[in-house]
C-alpha cells in the first residue's frame, strides 16, 4: 500500500474525492463511489479499495487498499461536506452484481429522498429480495446520503438502470404489485414469486403500470399513509413471509 501525506484542499486527489461525493456524472464517468465512516469501510473492506483515506496510519493496520491518504481534519470535513465524521473514507468502483435471480424484484419508481431509497436498498437486502430496478429520475443510489442509510447494501444487492417501459418484458414471468393508498388490503393477497414490488414517488403516487396489482397496508388511528421507506419495508416482509 503506497502512502502519501496531502496537507491541501488545493492537492488534485484531494479536488477529485470532493467531486465523487458531489458530482453524479462524474461518478460514472470515473465509475468509481465514496463512502465513508468506520463501519461502512469495514464491513466493505473485502472490496477492492483503491484509496483509503485516514487521519492516522494506524487506522488503517487492519485494511487494505492500493493508495493510503493520510490528512487533517479540515480536509476530512471538506471531503466528506460533514462536520462530524469518524476518520475513515474509502475510494471503490461501483459494483456491478449480476442481476440473474428475479424472484422477488423491488422497483423504485422516481423515488426521489435519498434517504429513503437508502434504506429501500437496505431493507430489501435484509428482507430476502432478489434485486432492484430503478426508474429514470430516482435518486442516484451512489449519492452520498443514499450511501449512508443503505449502510453498505448498495454493494451487495444487484440493481440496474433501466427505462419504465423495458421492465415488464425485463420481468416477463413476474406479477406485479404497486403500492398505492386505494389497493388491496395485504391481508387479502396471495404473494408467490416470481414478484415485483413497485414502490413510486413520494409525493406524485403510483403511476400507471399495465397488469399490475395495486395493494395498501391497512392502517388504524387516523393515520392515512407511511413514509415509502417504511411502507416499502413492510409490503417487503410481508411478501416473504406470505
Amino acid at each position: 500500500m503506497l502512502t502519501k501525506h496531502i496537507q491541501s484542499l488545493q492537492h488534485s486527489l484531494i479536488k477529485d474525492f470532493i467531486k465523487l461525493r458531489k458530482d453524479k456524472n462524474y461518478r460514472y464517468e470515473k465509475k468509481q463511489v465514496l463512502i465513508m465512516g468506520k463501519k461502512m469501510v469495514f464491513e466493505l473492506s473485502h472490496l477492492p479499495y483503491e484509496y483509503l483515506i485516514c487521519k492516522d496510519p494506524k487506522d488503517a493496520i487492519s485494511l487494505k487498499a492500493k493508495n493510503l491518504i493520510v490528512t487533517n481534519e479540515t480536509i476530512f470535513q471538506k471531503i466528506t461536506g460533514l462536520k462530524s465524521i469518524e476518520p475513515y473514507i474509502a475510494v471503490l468502483p461501483m459494483p456491478n452484481l449480476p442481476f440473474k435471480n428475479k424472484s422477488y424484484v423491488l422497483i423504485l419508481d422516481q423515488i426521489s429522498d435519498p434517504g429513503n431509497l437508502g434504506t429501500l436498498f437496505r431493507s430489501a437486502l435484509g428482507l430476502g429480495f432478489t434485486g432492484i430496478i430503478l426508474t429514470e429520475k430516482s435518486v442516484d443510489p451512489f449519492n452520498d446520503k443514499a450511501l449512508r442509510s443503505a449502510k453498505g447494501a448498495t454493494f451487495l444487492i444487484p440493481f440496474v438502470h433501466m427505462q419504465k417501459e423495458k421492465i415488464t418484458p425485463f420481468l416477463s414471468s413476474s406479477t406485479f404489485f404497486v403500492a398505492d393508498l386505494t389497493g388491496n388490503d395485504i391481508k387479502n393477497v396471495s404473494f408467490a414469486p416470481p414478484l415485483a414490488l413497485i414502490l413510486s414517488h413520494e409525493s406524485l403516487g403510483a403511476g400507471f403500470w399495465k397488469n399490475a396489482q395495486t395493494i395498501k397496508i391497512p392502517m388504524k388511528n387516523k393515520v392515512d399513509s407511511l413514509n415509502v421507506a417504511t411502507s416499502g419495508s413492510i409490503l417487503m416482509y410481508t411478501m416473504k413471509s406470505l
